[in-house]
C-alpha cells in the first residue's frame, strides 16, 4: 500500500507552511503538533528543518523526537558526516539530504557508507520545463541538470534507502499531484520513491490516482504538509491524519 508521510517543516523552532518552498504561514508550537500526530498514531514523520544546523539547532531537534511516537527522518542544513553523527544521535531513524548530492557527492557517499544506506533518503528537487523535469537546487531557483536518470543513477549507486522528489511546481497547488510525474518515475530504474508536492484531500481525482498508484511498485508513497496541516480555500490550520 502507499505511505502517506506527514512533513513538519521547522523554521526558527516554529512549524510553518511553505509555498514553492518559501516559508509563508505559521503553523504553531511543533511540540504540539507531534503531540496531535502522537494522537492519530502516524507510522512515520519528516521533519524539514529550514533554519539549518548548528548546535543549538541539533539540540532542539533532540528534544523534539525524543516527543515522537513514531519514526522520525530528519532533513536540513546537514553538510558534512560530522552533521550527520551529530543527527543521528538525537535518536531520529533516517535524515533526507538535498543539497549534498549536487554541491559534495563525495561527502554524501562518505555519510552513507558510514551511516548505511538504508539510515539516508536522498532528495531531488523537480521543476518542469519546456515540457521536461528537471533537477533544481534546493529552492528551486537554479536548474542543476536536465537529466535526472542520471542523478537518480548515482543515488542508487550508493545504495541510498529512497530517492524523494520535492516537486517545486506544485507544494501547496492543492491541484492534485502530477501523474505525468507518476509516469515519469515509472520509466526509471526500479527503485523506491517518494513524492513530495501537490497531494490534495479534496480533490476526487487523488482518490482514483492513489488507487492507480499501488500497481506502479516504485512508487513507495506520498509527502504532504499543507495535506495534513492546512484546510479551506485560506490554509486554516487543521491537523489530520487518515490511514
Amino acid at each position: 500500500m502507499i505511505r502517506l508521510i506527514p512533513n513538519l517543516i521547522i523554521e526558527n523552532r516554529n512549524a510553518v507552511k511553505r509555498n514553492k518552498f518559501l516559508p509563508y504561514k505559521y503553523l504553531g508550537d511543533p511540540f504540539n503538533i507531534v503531540k496531535i500526530l502522537n494522537d492519530k498514531c502516524i507510522d512515520e514523520l519528516i521533519i524539514t528543518n529550514i533554519t539549518g544546523l548548528n548546535n543549538c539547532e541539533a539540540a532542539f531537534i533532540k528534544k523534539l523526537n525524543g516527543e515522537c511516537f513514531m519514526p522520525v527522518c530528519y532533513g536540513g542544513g546537514i553538510s558534512s558526516l560530522d552533521e550527520a553523527k551529530k543527527i543521528m544521535s538525537a535518536g531520529v531513524e533516517r535524515i533526507h539530504i538535498n543539497s549534498l548530492i549536487y554541491m559534495d557527492f563525495d561527502e554524501l557517499k562518505k555519510i552513507v557508507n558510514y551511516l548505511g544506506g538504508s539510515s539516508v533518503v536522498g532528495v531531488i528537487n523537480i521543476k518542469r520545463k519546456n515540457g521536461e523535469y528537471c533537477y533544481s537546487s534546493s529552492c528551486g531557483k537554479r536548474i542543476i541538470d536536465f537529466d535526472v536518470a542520471r542523478i537518480v543513477q548515482k543515488l542508487i549507486s550508493i545504495n541510498i534507502s529512497e530517492i524523494m522528489f520535492n516537486v517545486v511546481d506544485d507544494e501547496n497547488s492543492k491541484l492534485g499531484y502530477d501523474r505525468g510525474l507518476i509516469f515519469f518515475i515509472n520509466n526509471l530504474p526500479k527503485y523506491n520513491y517518494l513524492i513530495n508536492g501537490g497531494l490534495n484531500k479534496t480533490n476526487v481525482r487523488d482518490i482514483a490516482d492513489l488507487k492507480m498508484v499501488n500497481k506502479y511498485k516504485s512508487i513507495k508513497g506520498f509527502v504532504g504538509s499543507n495535506y495534513f496541516f492546512c484546510r479551506g480555500k485560506y490554509d486554516g490550520v487543521l491537523i489530520s491524519y487518515d490511514k
